[in-house]
Order: C-alpha cells, then sequence, then structure tokens
C-alpha cells in the first residue's frame, strides 16, 4: 500500500497505545477515552482505504469491458505505472522496480486484468517499500516490522475485498457486507498484532500469557525475515553506496592560513542557528560539498539533529562548506559519509560543525538553545560509530525480547538459565552486546539532553538502525533480570577485557537506563533540580569539564539556569564553574543539605581535569568514582545544617557547624580489581581483601563479649548494613538482619574453593550435569550480590579502626589521624584534615570543635559502627573553615 498511508495507519494505532498506558496526573479518565475513541476512530477510517481502492479498480475494469481489450490492457497498464507510483514516490528505487514487474507481468495471460496487475503491485509494495527506507536509514529496524505488517494486513484486505467481489458478481449488498466483514477484521487484526502492548487486548479475548508469547514468536520470526531481507539488500546495493574518495589532505599550515582568510561561518543573530544542508550525491564527486542554512529557530525547516561521541580531537577530516575547506573530527566525517545519499538531500544539525567552535561567544549562546534545538527536530540520530557485530546486537535482543514475553521465562532466574544453557551458541552475540554498551557514546553527558528531549530516537549502529523504544525494551529485560552477570568477560574477538572495560559495561547499561528515566520526567512533566541531575549525571563524562554542569542546565526547573551562564573563555576556569554550582548549591539548602557534599572530598582521586577545586566542592569530571548510598543514614540528621556566610572575595572557602567524634588510627588496603582478571582471579582476590580486613578488625578494633555478634558488626561495616532485595531483587535497602550476616560471614568463609570447582562448568562447554548448573547458578548468584553490595560500600575504599575501636569503612586517599567529624544535617560521618598549622591530633585532643584559626581540608564521607543512626549526642559544636 501507499506508505503514506501505512504511516497513517501506524501513527493512530501508536495513538491508541499511548492513550491506554498509565496518563500525567492532569489526564482525567474521560479525556484518556475520548483520546482512545479518536485515535480507534481514526484507524478504522484508515482500514477502509484499501476497500475502496478495491472498488475504484474494480468499476476501471467493468469499464474496460466495455471497450477492446487492448484499451483495458492500457488503462491497467497507465494506473500502474503512473497513479500508484506517484503515490509511493517517496521510494526512488521502488517505483521503476514495479513498473517493470508490472510491465512484464502484463504480457501474462494470468495478469491481464487491472484488479490483478493492481493487486500484484500492492503486495510487492507491502514487502519493498520498509526494506528500501530501511536500506536509505530513513527508518529503524522496529518500524521496518510495523510497516511491514500493516502493509500486509492492508494488501490483504485489499486483495480479499477483490476476491469477493469476482466471486459474488458485485452485488450491492455482497460489497456492502464485504466492507464492513473487512472493516471489523482488520480492525480486530490491527488492535491485536500492530499495536503490540494494549492493555485491554493482552487482558480481554486472550489470556495476558498466551498473547504475549505469540506476538514474541511471531515479531521474531517477522524480524529475523526483515533482517535478512534488509542485509541481502544493502549488500546487493554496496556498490551505489561507496563513499567518496577524499582528496589529498590540505596541509594543517595552509589550511589554517586559508581558514583565517576564509571561513564559512557568518554572524548568528539572537535566536537563530545554522543547519547544514547535504545535496544529493553525485557519482563523479569526489569532495563532500555542504552549505549552510541561517535559520530563526523558531521557524526551522524539518531537520535531522545527531547524537554522537567526538572521539580524537583531531581534525584531520575535510568537507567542502559554502566552498570552503572546514576540517572536522574523523567521528563528525564518518557521519555526514553515512548521511550523504544518492537518493535525497538532507538538512542536519551536529554542533562540531553547524556551531564555529572558534567563537566561545556564539558557543555559548548555541549551547543555551541546545535543549530547544533537540526538541525541535524531526528526528535524532545518535551514532555509535561501525561495528562488524553490530548485526549479533540487533538480533539478539530481538530475541532477547521474544523469550521474556514467554510465560516459561516470567522468572529471572529462568531466563538466565535459558541464556546460560545457550552460553557457547551465544557467546559471539554476548560480547556484541557488552561490547555496544562499552561504547562512549553511553558515557557522555550531552546525550542526556539530546535523549531526552528527542521527539524520534533512533540509535545507528554499524548497518544497523535501532528504534530507541526497541534498544530500552532490552535494557530493561536485561537489567531487570541481572543478566548482565552472566555476560563472557571476553571481547567477541576472545581478548580477555579488563577491568576499566567491564566497568564500562556497566556504565553504559545504567546510563541507558537513567536516559529512560529523563525521557520520561520530560515527556510527563516532572521538574528537575540541578542537584538531583549532577547525582544521576555521574557516571558521564565530557571533553571539557565544563560540560558536567553546562549540558544540564537546560533540563533544570529551578533557577540554577540563570545563576549559572555558560561561557568557555579563559577567565572561567573549571574550578569557578564548579564551585559556582556548590556555592548556589548551598543556597538553596534549606532545610536539607546538598547531596552533592557527599562526593567531595580528597580523599577520593580526581581526573586532574580541574586544577584548584577546593576540598568541598566535587570533581564532577570524574565518571567512575562509586559514592556511598547515604539516603538511609542519619548520623547528623537531628541538627541543623548550618552554612556560614558566603563570602565573595573568597569563593574558594565555606564554614559548616560539625562535632569531632574520633579520628582514624588503623587503616587497610584499598578494596579494588586488577585489570585482566577472570571471575575466578576477582573471587580470591576479593577472599584476600576480606581475610585482611578480618585481621585488621581482630587486632585493633573493640571485641564484643559474643564473637558472633563481632562477626555481625564486621559484616555490617563492610556492606554499610545494606541488604540487597525488593520486588525485582535488585534494590538496596538499609538494615541487615543478623541471620544475613551470619550467612555471609560462613560463604566467605568457605567461598572461593567452592567457586574454583564449580567454575569450570561455565568455562568448559558442556561440562556438568543439570544440577550442577543449578548450583553453579545459585553461587553465582549469592557470589554476585554480595560482590555488589561490597561495591557500594567498600569497593574502593578501605577498611579502617578508629582510635576509639570503631570499625569503619574510609575513602580510599584517607590517612592516619584525619579527623571524624559529625555535620549538622548530614546523614553520614565525614573526615576532615588540617590544611596547616597544629596538626590534627593536637586538635583533636584539646576540642571537639574546629579551631577557629585552623583551616580543613574535606577528606570525604565515611560509615561508622555505631555512629550512623544518630547513637553519638553531639554538644554544641563548632564551625569548621573549609578550603
Amino acid at each position: 500500500m501507499p506508505l503514506e498511508l501505512v504511516r497513517e495507519v501506524d501513527k493512530a494505532v501508536e495513538a491508541i497505545v499511548l492513550a491506554t498506558r498509565e496518563s500525567p496526573d492532569d489526564r482525567t479518565p474521560e479525556k484518556q477515552e475520548t483520546l482512545y475513541w479518536q485515535a480507534d476512530l481514526r484507524v478504522r477510517q484508515l482500514s477502509v482505504s484499501p476497500i475502496f481502492l478495491a472498488l475504484h479498480f474494480r468499476f476501471v475494469e467493468l469499464a474496460g469491458h466495455w471497450a477492446t481489450t487492448s484499451w483495458t490492457f492500457w488503462v491497467s497498464l497507465f494506473l500502474n505505472i503512473s497513479i500508484i507510483p506517484l503515490a509511493i514516490k517517496q521510494i526512488p528505487l521502488a517505483s521503476p522496480s514495479m513498473t517493470s514487474m508490472i510491465q512484464l507481468a502484463a504480457f501474462n495471460n494470468t495478469f491481464q486484468s487491472t484488479i490483478s496487475n493492481t493487486g500484484f503491485l500492492v503486495w510487492i509494495d507491502a514487502y519493498c517499500t520498509p526494506i528500501f527506507h530501511y536500506l536509505l536509514d530513513d527508518i529503524s529496524d522496529r518500524e521496518q516490522l510495523h510497516y511491514t505488517a500493516i502493509g500486509v494486513l492492508l494488501a490483504l484486505t485489499y486483495e480479499s475485498t477483490l476476491f469477493l467481489l469476482h466471486a459474488t458478481g458485485d452485488s450491492i449488498v455482497v460489497i456492502l457486507l464485504t466492507a464492513i466483514g473487512m472493516f471489523v477484521g482488520v480492525q480486530l487484526v490491527l488492535t491485536l498484532l500492530v499495536s503490540r502492548y494494549i492493555k485491554y487486548a493482552s487482558r480481554g479475548l486472550f489470556g495476558r500469557s498466551n498473547t504475549s508469547s505469540l506476538v514474541g514468536i511471531f515479531t521474531l520470526g517477522a524480524q529475523n525475515t526483515l533482517f535478512q531481507a534488509g542485509n541481502l539488500a544493502k549488500r546487493a546495493f554496496a556498490p551505489l553506496s561507496r563513499r567518496p574518495k577524499e582528496l589529498r589532505p590540505v596541509s594543517p599550515l595552509r589550511f589554517s592560513l586559508e581558514a583565517n582568510l576564509h571561513s564559512p561561518y557568518s554572524w548568528l543573530p539572537p535566536g537563530y542557528f545554522r543547519l547544514l544542508r547535504i545535496p544529493k550525491r553525485q557519482p563523479s564527486e569526489s569532495r563532500i560539498h555542504c552549505q549552510f542554512i541561517v535559520v530563526p529557530l523558531a521557524s526551522a525547516p524539518p531537520y535531522e539533529a545527531v547524537s554522537y561521541v567526538w572521539g580524537s580531537p583531531t581534525k584531520d577530516k575535510f568537507i567542502s562548506v559554502n566552498n570552503t575547506d572546514l576540517a572536522i573530527t574523523s567521528s563528525a566525517y564518518e557521519i555526514i559519509q553515512r548521511r550523504h545519499s544518492f537518493w535525497r538531500e538532507r538538512v542536519i544539525w551536529i554542533d562540531q560543525i553547524c556551531i564555529n567552535q572558534r567563537d566561545v561567544n556564539e558557543k555559548a549562546k548555541q549551547v543555551q538553545m541546545m535543549r530547544d534545538i533537540y526538541t525541535r527536530a524531526e528526528r535524532v540520530t545518535a551514532w555509535l560509530g561501525n561495528s562488524p557485530h553490530a548485526q549479533l546486537v540487533q538480533r539478539f535482543f530481538a530475541e532477547l525480547d521474544m523469550l521474556n514475553r514467554s510465560p516459561n521465562f516470567s522468572s529471572g532466574q529462568k531466563l538466565k538459565e535459558k541464556i546460560f544453557s545457550m552460553h557457547e551458541e551465544r557467546r559471539s552475540h554476548l560480547s556484541a552486546v557488552s561490547e555496544f554498551f562499552r561504547n562512549p557514546w553511553f558515557r557522555r553527558v550531552w546525550i542526556i539532553q539530546e535523549a531526552a528531549c528527542a521527539k524520534r530516537l533512533y540509535v545507528m549502529y554499524g548497518d544497523v538502525c535501532m528504534d530507541w523504544v526497541y534498544l530500552c525494551r532490552a535494557v530493561a529485560v536485561l537489567l531487570s533480570q541481572d543478566l548482565l552477570t552472566i555476560f563472557p568477560r571476553s571481547d567477541a574477538d576472545g581478548k580477555i577485557l579488563s577491568f576499566t572495560d567491564n566497568m564500562n559495561r556497566r556504565l553504559g547499561l545504567r546510563n541507558a537506563d537513567t536516559m529512560m528515566a529523563f525521557r520520561g520526567d520530560i515527556n510527563y512533566g516532572k521538574p528537575s533540580t540541578l542537584s538531583w541531575l549532577l547525582d544521576e549525571a555521574m557516571g558521564f563524562e565530557s571533553t571539557d569539564p565544563r560540560d558536567m554542569v553546562y549540558a544540564l542546565l537546560g533540563l533544570t526547573a529551578d533557577d540554577s539556569s540563570a545563576a549559572i551562564i555558560p561561557k568557555y573563555d579563559g577567565t572561567n576556569s573549571p574550578a569557578s564553574v564548579y564551585t559556582q554550582v556548590m556555592r548556589f548549591l548551598f543556597s538553596q539548602a534549606t532545610p536539607k543539605p546538598p547531596a552533592a557534599l557527599y562526593k567531595a572530598g580528597v580523599g577520593w582521586p580526581r581526573s586532574g581535569k580541574v586544577p584548584g577545586l577546593p576540598s568541598w566542592v566535587p570533581d564532577w569530571s570524574y565518571s567512575t568514582q562509586i559514592r556511598f548510598l547515604h539516603d538511609d543514614y542519619a548520623a547528623g540528621t537531628s541538627y541543623s545544617f548550618k552554612v556560614g556566610d558566603l563570602d565573595d572575595h573568597e569563593p574558594s572557602i565555606t564554614r559548616l557547624q560539625g562535632e569531632i567524634v574520633d579520628h582514624v588510627k588503623h587503616l587497610g588496603h584499598i578494596f579494588s580489581a586488577k585489570d585482566g582478571n577472570t571471575r575466578l582471579d576477582e573471587v580470591i582476590q576479593l577472599q584476600q581483601s576480606y581475610d585482611e580486613a578480618y585481621d585488621l578488625a581482630s587486632t585493633h578494633a573493640f571485641q564484643a563479649s559474643d564473637e558472633s555478634l563481632f562477626n555481625e558488626t564486621f559484616i555490617r561495616t563492610l556492606l554499610g548494613n545494606k541488604r540487597y532485595g525488593g520486588p525485582d531483587g535488585k534494590a538496596f535497602f538499609h538494615g541487615l538482619s543478623a541471620s544475613q550476616c551470619q550467612g555471609y560471614f560462613t560463604d566467605m568463609k568457605q567461598g572461593y574453593e567452592k567457586y574454583r570447582m564449580l567454575t569450570a562448568l561455565e568455562e568448559e562447554p558442556g561440562a556438568g550435569t543439570e544440577t550442577e548448573l543449578q548450583l553453579f547458578l545459585e553461587f553465582h548468584t549469592r557470589v554476585e550480590e554480595f560482590g555488589f553490595l561490597l561495591g557500594s560500600s567498600i569497593g574502593g575504599r578501605r577498611f579502617c579502626v578508629t582510635k576509639k575501636g570503631r570499625m569503619a569503612v574510609v575513602p580510599p586517599l584517607c590517612k592516619k589521624d584525619d579527623l571524624v567529624v559529625i555535620l549538622g544535617g548530614m546523614s553520614m560521618p565525614f573526615l576532615l584534615r588540617e590544611h596547616h598549622g597544629q596538626s590534627a591530633t593536637q586538635t583533636s585532643r584539646t576540642s571537639t570543635q574546629g579551631s577557629d584559626s585552623a583551616r580543613y581540608k574535606v577528606v570525604g564521607c565515611c560509615y561508622v559502627d555505631s555512629a550512623m543512626e544518630g547513637e553519638i549526642e553531639l554538644g554544641k559544636g563548632g564551625m569548621f573553615t573549609l578550603v
């Protein structure tokens, strides 16, 4: 069927889906029902279109019988060649190919009628249209499946109507019955199959599990068929997609001189921005020639915004813009090449090219417009780069969706067992997915705004174009079922992954989930504060440290965007930007203190990108640090959070009220994993760190009268008194029971020897019985659970014993004699270190208050046993001057 009809049906069905979902608070049930019936009526109207088309061509055929056979043939040929291809003129390849098929078919006696020729065209169109669009990167694999399903259903409606008309002699009654029957039948099929997740469908005619399972199997089969067809078509048309050979590079010196004399950039009036027009590619051209379009954002033509990673800052590739050579990075050049098409021109927005990077004033103004730029774009394309394993990712996501729909794998453990049993068969798929989430795009801070604000978001990865909804579905399954724990520790080429690679894989998956949450918040109008956004963005990165703040300002609903104006000149250093942010958060901290303070301190490694940063200001450019989950503690929450007057003449200094309660005495080593380790090596290293910490506690900590109570305190301190659980088995909860502590203690006592014996089952294909596999999975789950808990509390930190015999977990760069201080309003104790002057030991001996003349550095927050629930009663305390 014509593409526009298919698209209209898809939009109408999507409107039904949206109308049946949980709605924002401002939408009443009556309005919800009205929206549903409006969308439903639109689907019904569109479903009748092929019936009227069939009737039209039947009357044309009857008219042809009154004339000569020759006249009938030429009318048929004219209609098929001109009218239908014109209706699908968006597909340059479809029209000539279908015209050729019709011309050949016209010489066969079985295709002599108008109806037969047109029906043949409709069927070809239903299958060819999505494939051709997929080849041209205009639709995603999810849309390809939707368009094909809708096209086939409409074609079936058309063909069935024609068949009934032929069989019944065209009586008016039969025509009406046919129209009504197809009207109802198509509506039912569209509702059940095409609309995917409509709640009333899965709860009404069929049981939910059966419907989900059938739809999952149907979808997977259709996807695999279309994936194969798309891949074959891409290979067939590969010669047409060859990229132009780049001319000999311009010398850097010559380019620098010419760039200063001939720049493609002109001044932008307020509210205007640049778009890059990429004309159709000519076979003979050897350089990409583009033009800038300067337009007001409010009335911009349809355009595509690109989200990508800059990668190497070296600009060693060249394109022609407004007849001037422009140097760009390799990543930007790949994108321009990919969007350079033989079939149509494109208009895109890509920050590296459309913003004059040499003009800091223009850059600062355009950054403030970026939310609107991505919001107004017709589509946003996330370019993740080329990969030979992209199709493996696509197929695994499709199979994962099918398995998750099946009632036989409704529980996470069963789904794990199924994938684990296919471990060797699917090792390449699992490794490819692991590589996918290690892509630096998932850690780029700007993608939060770009992905959250996009109307339609697509992910292009190698030769694959995925719909964001399709990716979200896979991320939800991977996280909810904790499937990342059974992924191999090697890449698709068999190379063992480093600890950093494993961390990036987890960060990528976590950040994808964070972006899903941001998109949901924006769609439902949920306001976000800068403090909350900074906390959520800790797993992201940026080339310029200032962008860790600037990239989030467009999403805030507080006064931060007015108080913090993006500036990229030399007078606005990253340290001054971060300090300005922290002072803003202090000014908003009434009565609750800013959560950012828990991430501050010189006790944590810093990136080195932000020199001169005060100790009480977090280094937001350091993305891989793991922080304490502080929400459930109450060390100082019974007291008010008090900040001294902020002095504009000394912006790097602040004053907070608190009281000294202890200081660090005995320090252990850092709990960490080494690069290149296997799971077994990590468990062994974990055991060694655990044994060392237990020896330190046994030697120096306060000894309880009951050994089991001592062991319970030790486990509780290591894990920060957090337990693992919840409805989905993934949430952290406050408060370990005595039996849970004892269970973990027993597991670690006998742990890695059992793990050593059972880990062979994973490394050797086919090894072990079903019982042994089950035993491995259960033990593996407990080890992973304990590892996650350790990672949230002591991973990357140190175990220590204080002077008063308390067990504690402290930042990795903590030093002996650092002060343990409880600050008013803060849920966790902090470590402070005197900056200069008298020693910390002298200060702590003479007073529990900070010295008026001393200045202190924040080392970081910590977990201290018997101090986390407000057990320590504070006196008046004093003000600590922090630098």
